[in-house]
């Protein structure tokens, strides 16, 4: 990005609204289902569904996911699994049943799809399509166990038994004991802590603190939504010539995230070329990353190839 650009843009950007973050939500892929929590002290399982799903009745699927009796006490730094439901943007038209196969691992389990996004009735689901996809918790069934009494349980529903059946791909009324069953569940991590959960290093070694507490701010800023800020701040900063070398590539991370929540996906895409020359192997955290922030960086590193 040259000087003359960078001046350039520097104004438009100011006459811009931030945009809400609830529409730029992480994409999670199938392997980031879930994460990691520490119990800390005074804490309870309730305490905790609600920190994390803001509803504390969802304490008793969290001791179900984590294989806790009903009654067991929380230790002190043990360690919890937080599974959530995720988004899926659908890159480009493609049938149902294709879908589910690349989602859930088996056409059939296509039913699941339809069931917890109502939109989804076609054979073909078009290209951006936001697609709702469940988290698989695996139960062992006990003796006493049916499938209504496991819809009850995950679901709050008994008529939700069907659906337990169709993902297993059974056939059977009964449950066979000791087998594991697959349940998806539709349960997401509140956005708000979902963006407290990264794990990506904002700053580098080196620098000056004056350097450091620019991109405080800045991450502070896309943290807040105010979008518009982030360029104010960068671009005065990369104007002073500052010495800043050890901390470009987040300065132009920040920027290219500032921009496409603005709407500026060439300058986002120009910012993360930029990042890219200082650190080719840039990769963002998808449980905590807007796609359209990942669609930029993938546009950003088909054009660094070309």
């Amino acid at each position: 990005m040259t000087r003359a650009t960078r001046r350039s843009t520097r104004a438009p950007l100011l006459l811009l609204a931030p945009v809400s973050l609830s529409a730029l939500l992480a994409s999670a892929p199938a392997e980031a289902q879930q994460v990691l929590h520490q119990v800390r002290i005074n804490e309870t399982m309730r305490s905790i569904a609600l920190e994390y799903y803001g509803d504390k009745r969802k304490a008793s699927f969290l001791r179900k996911v984590n294989d806790l009796e009903p009654r067991a006490k929380l230790q002190i730094a043990s360690r919890l699994r937080i599974p959530t439901a995720w988004i899926y943007v659908v890159p480009r038209t493609i049938t149902l049943r294709s879908l589910a196969k690349r989602l859930l691992g088996d056409s059939r389990r296509y039913l699941a799809l339809q069931a917890f996004n109502g939109d989804l009735r076609r054979r073909r689901v078009k290209k951006g399509t936001e697609v709702l996809v469940p988290y698989p918790v695996r139960h062992v069934v006990e003796s006493d166990d049916t499938f209504i009494k496991l819809a009850r349980q995950y679901f709050g529903d008994g008529k939700r038994a069907k659906l337990i059946v169709q993902y297993n791909l059974l056939k059977g009324t009964k449950p066979s004991p000791r087998s594991t069953l697959l349940i998806p569940v539709n349960t997401r991590i509140l956005p708000a802590k979902l963006r407290q959960l990264t794990n990506e290093r904002v700053l580098g070694v080196g620098g000056n603190d004056r350097e450091k507490g620019s991109l405080r701010q800045a991450n502070a800023a896309l943290r807040q939504g105010r979008y518009w800020y982030v360029p104010l701040l960068l671009l005065r900063m990369l104007a002073a010539k500052m010495p800043y070398h050890t901390h470009l590539a987040s300065v132009f991370r920040h920027l290219a995230t500032a921009y496409v929540a603005l709407g500026r996906n060439k300058l986002a895409t120009m910012a993360f070329k930029e990042a890219l020359l200082r650190q080719p192997g840039l990769t963002l955290n998808p449980i905590s990353t807007s796609p359209k922030v990942i669609e930029a960086l993938a546009r950003a590193k088909g054009a660094k190839r070309d």
